[in-house]
């Protein structure tokens, strides 16, 4: 990852003429990629994913702006003239910025919440961070504040970007100055309200303001990218790569299974922990004699249905063998199961019969099953705040010994073309030291050592 540096001798006061404004420009050409993206974890604006184009988009022209370079005073106004323009129905807001005037920020900040809030369909889709930018400091906060309460569905991070938290400071220069220090005081007071507001409104969780705190000077940062944490915080990753690429239900098993619905359950930014174990365990017992040598494909097949659904996790297969997740409202879900299957439904799933065209599942992605098969998740270390369960949020790595779940074939590459090596069988047991995402069905794949061998295997095929 690159690091840049937000340097800008206006973090403190916004009011000195080094600094330039912002540019704020319309972006046309930025609308074709941004239509390329599709989320990582969760739904979007269409069936697929896709951030744009949903039906909001469909009413009237979309514009799409830039803000780039240092924040300065008079950006926010310049922005909240494009908003007032009638011309357009629908804007979104492209970051690329070093920081700048704290004070700017929290005023663009405002302009992001008020073009947010307030409509059915909001003016302001959604800000975006893009492969390659950055945005740091004052543009972070400004980035936070774009929600409303329980908005967790406009503020986008493409994988390659980064977000580089910090809280307001004082200049080394002005350390002796009884005026600057009361002034930078009152900044941190008010970038702190900034950051509460969001977190009171349920759009961000209170370790976003915990991370930030511990990070107070020029060059510090709590840095997110777009993975499993930036999600946890209420963002949205995006990619037009392998991330965002489709699941499929070929040789899944269960805990694969239970390990995908658990990973989109805490991913939520409103789901801080995870239910009690216990409440999971039936997750992990049900039609158990199907899964142990058969995956999740022969168990649809054996229920008669494409949707089964438990106490918490309801899973729709397509006929191309996609997979889609719906987690909350389940009720009506599992109360029109069939009497017929209420065997299956007494040990966990089983297979309604209301018509679910009407219910929204939301495709699981190959970022997913990244992180249920341990192939993805964020690094974090002693200082990271997270107030949930921090085994459920990383990777399982660097290296680990797994056994073979069912006969797979090693291959010299990532791929089913790649030359065979040998061949693994149930029972044995392979060392884990790497893992790549690949967008064909695997999904993901492990490096492994076994029999003396070093290649790859499907992820699939391996596991408890």
């Amino acid at each position: 990852m690159f690091r840049a540096l937000a340097v800008s001798v206006s973090l403190l006061f916004g009011t000195a003429t080094l600094v330039p404004a912002a540019e704020i420009i319309e972006a046309p050409e930025l609308e074709a990629r941004l239509a390329g993206l599709r989320v990582m974890f969760g739904g979007g604006e269409g069936n697929d994913g896709a951030v744009l184009g949903g039906e909001a988009d469909d009413y009237g022209p979309v514009q799409v702006l830039r803000i780039r370079g240092p924040i300065a005073r008079g950006d926010a106004e310049t922005l909240r003239a494009f908003f007032e323009d009638p011309a357009y129905y629908r804007r979104y807001v492209v970051l690329d910025s070093p920081g700048g005037s704290f004070t700017e920020g929290l005023r663009i900040g405002e302009v992001f919440r008020e073009f947010r809030g307030g409509y059915d369909f909001p003016v302001l889709g959604g800000v975006f961070v893009l492969n390659g930018d950055t945005c740091l400091s004052a543009c972070t906060l400004a980035f936070a504040m774009a929600a409303t309460r329980q908005d967790w569905g406009g503020r986008f991070v493409e994988s390659g970007a980064e977000l580089g938290f910090h809280m307001g400071f004082l200049p080394d220069h002005l350390a002796d100055q009884t005026a600057a220090v009361r002034d930078a005081m009152n900044l941190g007071y008010d970038v702190s309200a900034g950051f509460m507001r969001v977190i009171i409104d349920g759009a961000s969780p209170p370790e976003l303001l915990a991370n930030a705190l511990q990070h107070r000077t020029a060059d510090s940062f709590y840095w997110v990218s777009a993975d499993y944490e930036a999600r946890f915080l209420g963002f949205n990753p995006v990619s037009a790569g392998v991330t965002a690429a489709p699941a499929y239900a070929d040789a899944l098993s269960k805990n694969q299974l239970n390990e995908i619905c658990v990973a989109m359950h805490v991913s939520q930014p409103g789901n801080r922990f995870l239910p009690d174990e216990a409440d999971f365990a039936r997750l992990n017992l049900e039609t158990e004699a199907l899964y142990e040598v058969q995956g999740l494909e022969q168990v649809l097949e054996v229920l008669e249905g494409q949707v089964i659904v438990s106490p918490y996790c309801a899973v729709q297969v397509d006929e191309q063998k996609r997979i889609s997740i719906k987690m909350k409202g389940l009720d009506s879900l599992r109360a029109s199961c069939d009497a017929g299957h209420l065997a299956m439904r007494s040990k966990g799933w089983c297979v309604p019969r209301e018509d679910t065209r009407y219910h929204a599942f939301h495709p699981v992605t190959v970022a997913q099953l990244s992180v249920a098969l341990g192939c993805s998740g964020p690094a974090m270390d002693a200082n990271w705040e997270f107030a949930g369960r921090r085994e459920d949020m990383g990777q399982l790595g660097p290296t680990w010994d797994l056994p073979v779940r069912r006969r797979v074939t090693l291959r010299s590459d990532p791929a089913l073309s790649g030359a065979r090596l040998g061949r693994l069988e149930p029972g044995e047991t392979a060392h884990v030291i790497g893992c790549r995402q690949v967008a064909d069905r695997q999904g993901v794949w492990y490096r492994v050592q076994a029999k003396g061998q070093t290649g790859w295997v499907s992820a699939r095929f391996l596991g408890f």
